[in-house]
Parts: C-alpha cells; sequence; structure tokens
C-alpha cells in the first residue's frame, strides 16, 4: 500500500539519494530547501508499507499563477502501477488551490516521460537546447487545468 506525504526539510538526503538513484541531473539540497521553503505544499512524497520513499512530485509556483512540475520520479519497480499518475495529480490538485489554471515542466528530448505526460493531457509547447547538464535537450509541455476533478 502506498500512502502519500508532505516533504520534511529534515529528510533532505533521503529525497535527493532517492533522486540521484533514479536521473542523471546533480543538484545541490539547498536548492530544494529554498524550494520548499517558497511553496512547501509543492513537495509530495509516495512511501510503501515500510515507510521506504517510492516516488516523489515536485514543483513550484510561477506567475501569472502557472505550476511548474520540476520532478515527477517513481522507483523503477513502480513504474507503470499509476503511481506517477497519481503523484502528478496530486501535484496539480495543490497548484489549482492556489489558482493554476496551467502547467508546464521540461522532459529530455527522447525520453519515455514524453508519452507518460501525453496521456496526462499535456501538448508538446517548445524545445530547449541543451538543457540539462549532459547537454541533452528537452521538450516543454504544458497542460491546461480543468476546474475541477
Amino acid at each position: 500500500m502506498i500512502t502519500f506525504h508532505d516533504f520534511d526539510a529534515r529528510n533532505i538526503y533521503e529525497l535527493t539519494g532517492f533522486i540521484a538513484r533514479l536521473i542523471t541531473e546533480r543538484y545541490d539540497p539547498q536548492v530544494f530547501i529554498d524550494l520548499h521553503r517558497k511553496w512547501p505544499k509543492g513537495f509530495i512524497l509516495a512511501r510503501n508499507e515500510t515507510g521506504e520513499l517510492v516516488g516523489l512530485a515536485i514543483g513550484t509556483l510561477l506567475k501569472p499563477p502557472r505550476l511548474r512540475v520540476l520532478l515527477l520520479a517513481t522507483a523503477v519497480d513502480l513504474r507503470g502501477t499509476g503511481l506517477g499518475k497519481r503523484l502528478l495529480m496530486r501535484l496539480e490538485r495543490r497548484g489549482r488551490a492556489r489558482d493554476c489554471r496551467e502547467v508546464t515542466l521540461e522532459v529530455r528530448v527522447g525520453s519515455p516521460a514524453i508519452e507518460f505526460y501525453r496521456r496526462q493531457g499535456y501538448v508538446r509547447a517548445e524545445q530547449l537546447p541543451c538543457y540539462y547538464q549532459d547537454g541533452a535537450n528537452a521538450v516543454v509541455m504544458t497542460r491546461t487545468l480543468p476546474d475541477c476533478d
């Protein structure tokens, strides 16, 4: 059984360790602490029955009220189970509660995540050259949020 929790900044190294195991980008832990201070509700963690971190969604608020998804990640063995969708929907609801009607995110060109986001209603907006630390390009995707679920 998966449960969802808000992030506690005291667990920053658990969060950054989880991220480091799943993606190639490296982030200074202070980045997450600063983002959390600005919008604590933008951090959603998923834990399994033993309390292990198995997924996360991190977003931030932009102006005009717009949600930007910064990270969405699930443990490899839980991909395809609907956990990513559940995390994304929770983050979108929190954005909508702050009057956000548009969501943006970036995805590495060629990533299977592009198809995942398409299935969630996201469309390709543009491509960003050399966006990632290794020089890879990113696709910007957007979605207009409905008024209710």
